[in-house]
C-alpha cells in the first residue's frame, strides 16, 4: 500500500513537471480520502452492559476512511440483524444505538440499555456471528445549529415552534396538538415560546399536560410577558406541571409522573397541548403512545416523530438522517410489551401494546383507559 501511494506521488510529479497536470489539480486529489465503503468481522463477545463487542480495531475503521459523524449500516448475519447508526465516541442519549469507538474496542451499543438482550442475542450465539459494516453516508450524523431566528425555518410559525397538530388513529381533527415549550427554561429561545402561545390561542388549546416543569419551577417564568396565553390556561386550572425525569423510560421517576398527567387529561376538556422542552423525546413518547392507543400504525408514529428533527434541526425529509431517526422510537415501543427480549416493531401490534403499558406498568384501569381514547375522539 504504501510503495504504491509512493509510486503514485512519483508520477503525479513527473506529470505536474512535464505540463500534464496542474498543481492545484494534485492538492485536490491528495486531499480527497476514499472510504472503503464495506468493511467485514465477527463477534467477538457480549460485555456485562449487554454491548456487542467487534474483532476490528478503531485504527482499522480510520484506516480505511471511516471516522465519527459517519452513518453506516452494521448487519448481522445470524440473527439476523441490521441496524443504520452513527460512528460516535459520545452519548446519543438513553436507548440511542451507535457504534461505539470511545475505547480501543469497537462495540455496537445502546446507551445506557443493555443491547444484547433488547435484540434477544446471548453470548454464545453472538460469539463468532459475522458482521458487515456498510457505509451509508460519509459525515451523515450532522445537525446544523439552533437558532433562533425565524427566518433560518423558512418564516414558518408553526415549523420554528414545533407546533403540529396531531390526526393519526382515530384521534379527532383539532384536538390533540405537540409543540416546543410554551414556558420556556430556554432564554434565549424565546421567541419559539410567545409563537407556541399564539398558536395555543388560535387552536383554542384549554389542557396542558408540561412535562419539563413542574408548579415550583413554573412559577418564575408565568409573568415573563412572553407566555400570557400559557398563564391563562394556569390561572384557569388547565396546566398539569408534573417534571417527568431524564429520557429512563422504564423507571418509575418516569411513569409515576406520566401516569398522573394521563388521569389530568382524563378530567380535562380539549384541545391538549402535550410539550417538553422541545417537544422531541418526552413529549415525543407520550404522544406515540396516544396514537398507538388509538389505532395509529407504526409509519405514522415515526412519521410523527421525526418532524421535530426536521423542524428543530432541519434535517432533510426522506434523507438519510431523517431515516436514522425514524428508528429513535423503537425503544419506546419495546417498553410498552414489557421491554424484554426481540420484538419486530413493525408487526407489532401496536395498539395492544400501548393497552398493555398502560394497564400493567402505568396502573390505569380498564375505565381510565376508555375514557383517555373518548377524549381523544
Amino acid at each position: 500500500m504504501i510503495r504504491a501511494v509512493v509510486a503514485a506521488c512519483v508520477f503525479c510529479m513527473f506529470l505536474c513537471a512535464s505540463g500534464c497536470v496542474n498543481a492545484d489539480d494534485i492538492a485536490r486529489a491528495a486531499k480527497k480520502k476514499t472510504v472503503n465503503t464495506t468493511l467485514s468481522t465477527i463477534i467477538s463477545t457480549v460485555d456485562k452492559d449487554g454491548s456487542l463487542i467487534l474483532k476490528i480495531s478503531k485504527k482499522s475503521l480510520t484506516q480505511a476512511g471511516f471516522k465519527v459523524g459517519d452513518l453506516v449500516r452494521v448487519t448481522i448475519k445470524k440473527p439476523k440483524r441490521e441496524y443504520l447508526v452513527p460512528i460516535w465516541k459520545k452519548d446519543l442519549g438513553w436507548g440511542k444505538t451507535s457504534l461505539d469507538i470511545s475505547s480501543s474496542k469497537v462495540k455496537l451499543i445502546r446507551f445506557k440499555r443493555n443491547l444484547a438482550r433488547r435484540e434477544g442475542i446471548s453470548k454464545a450465539k453472538a460469539k463468532g456471528a459475522k458482521v458487515t459494516i456498510t457505509l451509508a453516508k460519509k459525515g451523515g450524523y450532522s445537525l446544523p445549529d439552533v437558532t433562533d431566528d425565524i427566518s433560518d425555518y423558512g418564516n414558518d410559525e408553526e415549523r420554528f415552534a414545533n407546533f403540529r397538530a396531531v390526526a393519526t388513529g382515530d384521534i379527532a381533527p383539532h384536538t390533540l396538538y405537540r409543540s416546543y415549550s410554551p414556558i420556556s427554561d430556554h432564554s434565549q429561545f424565546g421567541g419559539r415560546t410567545r409563537i407556541v402561545n399564539s398558536l395555543m390561542q388560535r387552536e383554542g388549546i384549554r389542557t396542558v399536560l408540561s412535562l419539563n416543569m413542574d408548579e415550583g419551577s413554573l412559577s418564575q417564568y408565568l409573568n415573563t410577558g412572553i407566555c400570557d396565553y400559557y398563564r391563562s390556561l394556569h390561572d384557569a386550572g388547565g396546566i398539569s406541571a408534573i417534571r417527568i425525569v431524564g429520557n429512563d423510560i422504564s423507571a418509575k421517576e418516569f411513569r409515576e409522573p406520566l401516569a398522573t398527567h394521563l388521569r389530568f387529561m382524563i378530567n380535562h376538556e380539549g384541545p391538549y397541548l402535550v410539550h417538553c422542552a422541545i417537544g422531541r423525546d418526552r413529549t415525543g413518547f407520550v404522544i406515540g403512545l396516544l396514537e398507538a392507543l388509538m389505532g395509529a400504525g407504526y409509519d405514522e408514529i415515526a412519521e410523527d416523530y421525526a418532524i421535530t428533527y426536521r423542524n428543530y434541526y432541519n434535517v432533510k425529509k426522506n434523507s438519510i438522517l431523517d431515516t436514522y431517526f425514524k428508528t429513535y422510537f423503537d425503544d419506546n415501543i419495546v417498553e410498552w410489551t414489557g421491554g424484554k427480549g426481540y420484538i419486530d416493531v413493525h408487526t407489532t401490534d401496536l395498539k395492544k401494546a400501548a393497552e398493555n403499558y398502560l394497564k400493567n406498568k402505568l396502573k390505569l384501569s380498564e375505565e381510565e383507559i376508555t375514557k383517555i381514547r373518548e377524549r381523544l375522539r
